[in-house]
């Protein structure tokens, strides 16, 4: 039912000090997926190219970052965000180790306080059939979901009792989120979310869930609200009151309590701050490539194209961020498209999504795509924020040739952008085919 995975990151600390309510960027690096709040700092986990996995605390006022954990051979599990979650007493991880063959060995969840050290305090040998999916901290307690292929468990880890399992839990009715003396579930017959008695699993509120049968995006508040993500946008729910769904919103996804609101994602890639009665405040800049995010009442932080952001709440005016360490542009390109020679040129489609002057700016280039690397085509191109634009590229004589000669071309796509980035279709996974025809 959930198969979770976390990639991580890590960058460079913005050097100044973030006003009152003020949007800034914390660290630039394209590892950078997952995040979660605890108390000052902003804790990010990030993948090295050999297969270690760290874990560092950022905080929010400026300042060194620690080191909380770092484990080699570690593969992370892109399917929720839901394998790291923290508060301000404590954090958890669920990692997959893997041995040379990158098979995996076993499965561990990691805990301990925002200070460190952290602990492995759950850990399941592959042959077992079980894998942690699902881990969310509420206080000092860890709420711990395992999957098999047909089956689900789920326990809670206090200090006090050590790990308590949730009798009431099982694959149809698991638990996502725990809050104070409730949980938030996600059901299958019928497909629904609701807010339960922990102890119990008594149901006091319920979302009707249509569409796809993929898990909700979830969120449940100490007060016993829920908020959750539906194909008719943000719906939130609470014990003794009926589902409200958000004025608005059905362009919104995926949604957490974040300050008085809800923070959430519009569908060109902004984060905004919604309030109950559908009003919208912009958070930061768009991007079309967001892998992590986490709310408390104090702000929201999310990981953009390798940016890790944090939005302290209430938002205030402020000025801009000096010292910004994340590019400020970011455009799109198409995975695999095509363009049909005419001469020595080929149109490549170009999506700007965000600059901050309004246009995307820069030179498109075009790379051999028969494993070379050099830069055989280029063009330069000047693209409205929000737009796309097919952009003519140039192609030098011995490369056209080629592709007649074989009646075949294709290039690997890439960009040169002042204080920019590509999103969609960044390091080197765009491609261009030549029609010649």
């Amino acid at each position: 039912m959930f198969r979770v995975l976390l990639c991580a990151a890590l960058a460079l600390l913005a050097a100044a000090s973030p006003a009152a309510g003020a949007t800034i960027s914390l660290r630039d690096d394209l590892r950078a997926s997952g995040v979660a709040l605890a108390g000052p700092d902003v804790l990010v986990v990030r993948e090295l190219r050999n297969g270690t996995t760290e874990m560092i605390a950022v905080p929010l006022t400026g300042g060194r970052s620690r080191t909380l954990l770092s484990v080699p051979s570690v593969q992370p599990v892109f399917e929720t965000e839901r394998n790291l979650s923290a508060s301000d007493a404590r954090v958890a991880l669920i990692t997959e180790i893997l041995d040379r063959r990158d098979r995996t060995v076993e499965w561990r969840v990691y805990s301990g306080p925002p200070s460190g050290p952290l602990q492995i305090v759950r850990r399941i040998p592959e042959r077992e059939g079980w894998e942690p999916v699902l881990v969310d901290v509420d206080g000092d307690r860890v709420l711990i979901v395992e999957a098999s292929e047909d089956a689900a468990r789920a326990y809670i880890l206090d200090p006090a009792f050590g790990l308590v399992p949730i009798a009431w839990a099982n694959y149809a009715f698991a638990p996502v989120a725990i809050a104070g003396g409730r949980a938030a579930v996600y059901a299958s017959r019928p497909r629904r979310a609701a807010v339960v008695d922990l102890a119990t699993g008594a149901e006091q509120a319920v979302v009707p869930l249509r569409g796809p049968a993929l898990p909700p995006n979830v969120d449940l508040a100490a007060d016993g609200r829920m908020v959750v993500y539906t194909r008719n946008g943000i719906s939130v729910a609470s014990p003794g009151a009926a589902p409200q769904t958000v004025p608005g919103s059905r362009d919104l996804s995926p949604a957490s309590f974040a300050g008085a609101g809800i923070a959430a994602f519009d569908d060109g890639g902004r984060p905004v701050l919604v309030g109950f009665d559908g009003a919208r405040t912009a958070l930061g800049p768009p991007s079309r490539v967001l892998t992590g995010f986490a709310g408390d009442p104090q702000g929201f932080a999310w990981v953009a194209n390798g940016c890790v952001r944090h939005a302290a709440l209430p938002v205030t005016a402020s000025d801009p961020q000096a010292h910004d360490p994340c590019p400020t542009t970011e455009i799109g390109l198409y995975l695999i498209t095509k363009s049909k020679l005419r001469g020595r040129t080929v149109r490549v489609p170009v999506r700007c999504v965000t600059a901050p002057t309004g246009v995307c700016r820069g030179t498109v280039l075009g790379r051999d795509g028969e494993g070379g690397r050099r830069v055989v085509a280029r063009g330069r191109f000047a693209v409205p924020v929000g737009m796309e634009r097919r952009v003519r590229m140039r192609i030098e004589r011995k490369t056209v040739a080629r592709f007649r000669r074989k009646d075949f071309g294709f290039f690997i796509i890439d960009a040169r952008i002042p204080n920019g980035r590509i999103g969609v279709g960044g390091e080197g996974s765009s491609e261009l085919g030549v029609d010649l025809d």
